[in-house]
């Protein structure tokens, strides 16, 4: 009797003209219909001006846009689901998923629905454990909290907050609630545990497990095990001014409205807290000047934060381990000042070029067979450590957590700077001429032509080139090296073949990747500046600078290359025309150049002294 019946619609379609939706039976017949309703266990159909009634059991599938087609699932938009269509009219229609309910106002959405087999496979659609809280983020970019969603109406989130107990935010300022954190692009996107992500109009309401959204094309309510995450406006919300960091890892602003012997009591943009001054980390008022104090139990740390678009950053300075605060960081354009400015000058004795800076404000310098740590500016005192030979190299890693520094002898120390103690050592039994640390890799060269790579405690020997090296720059792709006998190199990074060699007639001086690490730059004792091409080391261009160059570096955004050497003398040139902008003189060698997180540039001075300079300004 089925297959008559659908033999007979079969007929009738091939009669028909176009229809909105293809249908297959279980039997394997197709014909395009009309879908009018859907509802209990029976499909109402059009199929060439008449009614007809099919039962699910009988069906397939509908492709409710005549081409999308799956093995499984509904498809809405672009997305499959393990789940049912339960009814379907001209306006409305419901789906019961395995992760909750979508219902759809705009059935334009449903693409194609499989009732044989609903259940998709190999997606994993929930977490394995719900976590307790949620990370939450404000678009303030500094209040990070944790808490958990007990009520939500009218954009209006409830929550259980650790610490401060029970407050409200505004969807508009969120910028993430997610578990794990996650960085949202854009507000007002829903991320699913699975990887999907929508884009919602409002967060409706939550009702026990469930979260309910509005798509704009309909409600999507989900289980609250299969929702990774959500963006909320991502505003700035209006600021206390006193900043909090409590020993949970949360981060907030408010401001202190009392206090008791055990308690202070503060208002924060949750609400009302009383909260306990053993949980507190740290705290400071933030000045009406725009000098940021963070005030802890071991230091008093501070700097200007906002006039010259400081990173301030905290550890490794205490114990908190607080990672960085990035107030007003963002630099978009570049220009040369009409007057440099010395900013400081620090008087040492430096061998070499042993100089280097870190991610966090610090500077480390050899001072004969000492390696000494200031910060950067005040110039204050972090710690120190002392080698058996005098000190060549240095560098930090990635993350500023280690401080790597080479010796004449090839004595290589490791030191901790939050434990503020050599971790571990290598010999190279050869002097240490240039280290760089790149994508957790160091890169230790040697005067007798070997290339080592570090790799956490293991060293490993990459390449050997038979000359002194006296450079190294590394992208994501090569080791780029220069030699004592003006021969210039790209190696592969990973087996250390050489891909090619360039000699060029009298020493390289210093060598640097610019413009997005398209070219390289090689910088001659005598004043000659080559272009050349990283893929085969051609000669794109030259050009005569002064001589006597010994350093050349990129600024902080690339705009433009600082060419610096004998007696002083410096030379801003741009890196997209190659003409030259400015120029002024320190009167003293300069024997090696860096440029810090601010974009001041710091000069090692052969009269025993480091001076940092303001060459531009960023805006």
């Amino acid at each position: 009797m089925k297959k008559i019946f659908l033999f007979l619609l079969l007929i009738l379609f091939l009669f028909s003209s176009t229809f909105a939706a293809l249908m297959k039976s279980i039997d394997g017949n197709t014909v395009k219909v009309e879908v009018i309703e859907i509802k209990d266990d029976n499909v109402k159909v059009k199929v060439f001006n008449q009614i007809l009634t099919v039962q699910k059991e009988n069906i397939m599938y509908i492709s409710f846009d005549e081409k999308t087609t799956a093995d499984y699932g509904v498809i809405v938009d672009d997305k499959i689901f393990s789940g049912k269509l339960t009814s379907y009219s001209s306006t409305t229609a419901n789906i019961q998923m395995n992760i909750g309910e979508f219902i759809l106002n705009d059935v334009s959405k449903l693409k194609f629905v499989n009732f044989l087999h609903p259940e998709v496979p190999d997606i994993k659609w929930f977490r394995e454990e719900q976590p307790q809280n949620f990370d939450i983020t404000l678009g303030d970019n500094y209040t990070e909290i944790k808490g958990n969603i007990f009520e939500a109406k009218e954009n209006q989130l409830f929550l259980n907050i650790p610490v401060l107990g029970q407050g409200v935010l505004n969807l508009n300022v969120i910028k993430s609630i997610s578990y794990p954190r996650y960085e949202f692009k854009e507000p007002y996107v829903l991320k699913l545990y699975n990887g999907y992500e929508f884009k919602y109009v409002n967060f409706l309401k939550k009702v026990n497990d469930y979260y309910f959204f509005d798509l704009g094309y309909g409600t999507l309510s989900l289980l609250n095990s299969s929702i990774f995450g959500f963006s909320g406006g991502m505003e700035n919300p209006q600021e206390k001014y006193t900043y909090f960091i409590l020993k949970n890892g949360m981060k907030f602003f408010g401001d202190i409205t009392g206090s008791d012997e055990n308690n202070l009591d503060v208002t924060s943009i949750f609400g009302e807290h009383k909260i306990s001054k053993d949980s507190i980390l740290t705290f400071a008022k933030i000045p009406t000047d725009k000098i940021m104090l963070v005030v802890s139990k071991d230091e008093v740390i501070y700097g200007d934060y906002k006039k010259e678009n400081r990173k301030i950053s905290f550890n490794p300075y205490n114990n908190g381990k607080i990672d960085m605060i990035l107030i007003n960081s963002n630099k978009e354009n570049e220009s040369v000042v009409s007057t440099p400015l010395k900013n400081w000058e620090l008087e040492t004795n430096v061998v070499n070029k042993s100089l280097a800076l870190s991610n966090y404000n610090l500077m480390a310098y050899g001072n004969d067979k000492m390696v000494i740590i200031v910060s950067v500016g005040s110039n204050d005192g972090f710690g120190s450590y002392n080698h058996d030979a005098k000190v060549t190299s240095l560098a930090f890693d990635d993350e500023s957590q280690l401080l790597y520094s080479g010796d004449e002898k090839g004595i290589l120390n490791v030191y901790n700077l939050i434990t503020k103690k050599v971790d571990y050592m290598f010999d190279f039994k050869s002097k240490i001429t240039y280290l760089v640390s790149k994508n957790k890799v160091l890169y230790v060269a040697l005067e007798n032509g070997k290339l080592y790579t570090i790799t956490g405690v293991e060293s490993k020997e990459l390449a050997d080139l038979k000359q002194e090296i006296t450079k190294v720059s590394v992208n994501d792709r090569a080791i780029y090296v220069s030699m004592k006998d003006g021969t210039v190199s790209k190696i592969d990074k990973f087996n250390g073949k050489n891909i090619w060699n360039v000699k060029f007639d009298g020493s390289i001086t210093d060598i640097l990747l610019l413009k997005n690490d398209k070219y390289l730059i090689a910088s001659q004792l005598n004043g000659k500046i080559s272009i050349l091409n990283i893929e085969n080391g051609s000669v794109l261009t030259s050009f005569q600078s002064f001589e006597g160059v010994y350093s050349i570096l990129p600024s902080l955004l690339k705009k433009y290359f600082i060419v610096a050497g004998k007696n002083g003398k410096i030379e801003i040139w741009n890196s997209v025309n190659l003409n030259k902008v400015s120029e002024f003189n320190l009167e003293k060698n300069i024997s090696y150049a860096l440029v810090d997180n601010t974009g001041d540039v710091i000069f090692l001075l052969n009269n025993n002294s480091i001076v940092s300079m303001k060459l531009f300004e960023y805006k």
